[in-house]
């Protein structure tokens, strides 16, 4: 609740129980503007350099790995693809729609292991037929 008092000649907000002095009110109220005003710049940056990033199309000949998805499906938002990549079987997982099995073309984006027989984190980007792309990480490795 936000109320005015005056009291012998001074004025002072009273918001929930406490009280403020016009002058503090106005310098917190102008501060939480131009912070509010910082952010929505912020978002609007992140927005729109996210949008010329997704705009443009992938290079194909930066994709060497042939990717063979065998099946797709989506649990809890996440869509989880069967994959074959270089005789190897995994199970990826991503965002986005449903990825029709077939043949694509994919890279390596992220690659992190401590030795030859764990791998901690990987990330493909797989290039769609339209030239754009979708990222997955490897969430299984099958036998």
């Amino acid at each position: 609740m936000l109320k005015f008092a005056g009291f012998q000649g001074y004025n002072f907000w009273l918001i929930s129980g406490y009280s403020l002095s016009r002058d503090k009110f106005a310098q917190a109220y102008t501060r939480n503007k131009q912070e509010n005003t910082v952010k929505k710049l912020a978002i609007i940056m992140v927005l729109l350099s996210t949008f010329a990033w997704a705009g443009a199309e992938a290079n194909p000949s930066n994709y060497a790995i042939d990717v063979h998805v065998t099946s797709c499906s989506q649990r809890s938002g996440q869509v989880r693809l069967k994959v074959t990549i270089d005789g190897k079987k995994y199970e990826l997982q991503g965002g986005g729609g449903l990825l029709i099995p077939g043949d694509y073309k994919a890279r390596v984006v992220k690659d992190a292991h401590n030795n030859e027989y764990e791998v901690n984190y990987r990330m493909y980007e797989l290039l769609l037929p339209d030239k754009k792309t979708k990222k997955y990480w490897v969430t299984g490795i099958m036998e």
